[in-house]
């Protein structure tokens, strides 16, 4: 039985495979939201994905977005009628950016904002008992950013920040 061809030339077949025998290939990223770890810093507002949530699809509605200054009584309003009695995570950062978790699984209660301005306070209160109830408050605040339907980041002045994470309570 005569072998089969490929209909390549032997040196072609020869070069298949190896290093540096292709052209290599070049990936065009722009405009993906992905920031290799190896590349610039990402800019701030740039969200962070887990591996796992790259092939998910994101309607336009789950685009991060900046609340402008006037809309925030309104966000804070509807974010906390929204999540009223949902499980919050609260992450915050100090200035120099070290993270700690303030409050895991306690049930939403809501926001409140004192004054608009750049001097403006935001204050949010998690817990249902007295034993487990959570006030932690962001003074000057600086940007109000809607993650996404169920996340809210609040900027501080002093570069500190808070990230709400909301989570439905599971069905009893």
């Amino acid at each position: 039985m005569k072998p089969r061809s490929t209909g390549a030339t032997p040196s072609a077949e020869r070069k298949s495979g190896t290093p540096g025998s292709g052209k290599g290939r070049r990936e065009d990223v722009r405009g993906s939201g992905i920031y290799p770890a190896s590349g610039p810093t990402p800019p701030r507002a740039a969200t962070v994905k887990t591996p796992a949530s790259l092939g998910r699809r994101h309607s336009a509605a789950q685009t991060a977005r900046d609340i402008p200054r006037e809309g925030w009584k309104d966000c804070l309003r509807d974010f906390s009628s929204a999540h009223e009695g949902w499980t919050v995570d609260l992450e915050v950062f100090q200035p120099d950016q070290t993270a700690r978790i303030q409050a895991h699984g306690l049930p939403m209660e809501g926001f409140s904002l004192e004054g608009d301005s750049p001097d403006g306070t935001v204050s949010l209160s998690l817990g249902e008992e007295a034993a487990h109830h959570l006030t932690h408050t962001v003074s000057r605040v600086t940007r109000i950013t809607l993650i996404d339907e169920n996340e809210l980041e609040i900027d501080a002045a002093d570069l500190g920040r808070m990230v709400v994470r909301c989570r439905r309570p599971p069905a009893l």
